[in-house]
């Protein structure tokens, strides 16, 4: 069985150009040849079926949804080339700042383990004087005045870096 016709895409194409009618009817003095081509040939008339049925789809998804202006896709284009633009040249910049937040990290971690000792004794000096009485060291109050201050700054740093994402 044959599956391909050598005026297959003349149909088509004389139907797309107006010189065949609905259903191989011919709309114009040349296309009465191919209507009788047509009338003779199954693979041509299901061309043209088909051409029909797409036609027609198209004209009905074309009423459903109507384009936008060019400018506005224009417009949307660039837009979205300039951010895929930036999103590239951050990604440097990006990977700066996880690798310094991991390296600051890591870094008071070691230090806070090198001078455990110390901090150690610290803590038993703050916990072992109150801390806000008339009495108090000064030491303890100036290590206190200092780890709440240091809390704050890092709070309020944090908060600033991420407001702006």
């Amino acid at each position: 069985m044959k599956m391909h016709c050598e005026k297959e895409e003349e149909v088509i194409r004389a139907r797309a150009e107006g010189l065949l009618a609905d259903n191989g009817e011919p709309a114009s003095e040349g296309g009465a040849a191919l209507r009788e081509h047509v009338a003779a040939c199954p693979i041509c008339q299901e061309a043209l079926f088909l051409a029909e049925l797409f036609e027609r789809d198209q004209r009905a998804l074309g009423a459903q949804a109507p384009l936008p202006e060019a400018d506005l896709v224009w417009w949307k284009a660039q837009l979205r080339a300039r951010r895929e633009a930036v999103r590239r040249a951050e990604a440097p910049v990006v990977f700066a700042e996880k690798a310094a937040w991991v390296t600051g990290a890591l870094s008071a971690a070691g230090l806070a383990a090198w001078q455990w000792p110390a901090i150690r004794g610290w803590l038993a000096l703050i916990a072992s004087a109150p801390i806000l009485g008339p009495h108090s060291e000064p030491l303890a109050a100036l290590f206190v005045a200092g780890l709440v201050s240091t809390l704050v700054l890092a709070g309020v740093s944090l908060y600033l870096i991420w407001s702006e994402k």
